[in-house]
Formats: C-alpha cells, sequence, structure tokens
C-alpha cells in the first residue's frame, strides 16, 4: 500500500530535466530527480570590468594613474567578493546535501 501525504501542493505537473527553476531568487536547474545544478551567474559592474580589464583612465596625470588603477581593483575585488558571498549562501545547502548527505 501507498502513503500519501497532504503536506504538499503539485504547482507544476511536469518539469523538463535541466529546467531553469527560481525558487525564491535560488536558481538552478534539475539534474535529476534528487539534484540540482547550480545556475547562479557573477554579474559585476561595467566598472569592475573596466578595472580588470585594465581599462585605463586616460584624463589623468600618470601619477595618479596608478593609485586610482589600484582603487578601483581594490573596489573591483570587494564587489566580486561580496557577490559571491550572496551566492555561495544560497548554494551551500545544495552543496552539503549532494557531497555530504546533509538536509539544511
Amino acid at each position: 500500500m501507498i502513503e500519501t501525504t497532504d503536506d504538499f501542493k503539485i504547482v507544476v505537473s511536469k518539469v523538463r530535466f535541466q529546467q531553469l527553476i527560481d525558487d525564491a531568487g535560488q536558481f538552478f536547474m534539475l539534474a535529476s530527480d534528487t539534484y540540482k545544478n547550480n545556475a547562479q551567474q557573477l554579474v559585476i559592474s561595467n566598472n569592475a570590468l573596466k578595472a580588470i580589464n585594465n581599462t585605463n583612465i586616460t584624463d589623468c596625470p600618470r601619477d595618479d594613474l596608478e593609485r586610482l588603477d589600484n582603487l578601483r581593483l581594490d573596489s573591483a575585488f570587494d564587489e566580486i567578493v561580496k557577490k559571491w558571498i550572496n551566492i555561495s549562501q544560497h548554494m551551500m545547502p545544495i552543496i552539503l546535501e549532494r557531497k555530504l548527505g546533509i538536509v539544511i
């Protein structure tokens, strides 16, 4: 005999393999009936991209250019770390469940 419960509601009758799912801002794709794959993206600002790509500010005196480049790189690094921490907080439960079998 199959045991049933009324603790859940079926919202979508069929979900395709590798379909993108948004669960309260946490994006993932279904890898199987058990596992999820990360679908998060690290999106950074144009200023951070320019700093990383070493797009120089040309209307500055040469003496200030190196200092400004370092400030821009520090700012880009801070932005990336903050966003990575945010993504990691959402992904840690998935990683723990998949690798260690721990469900949070």
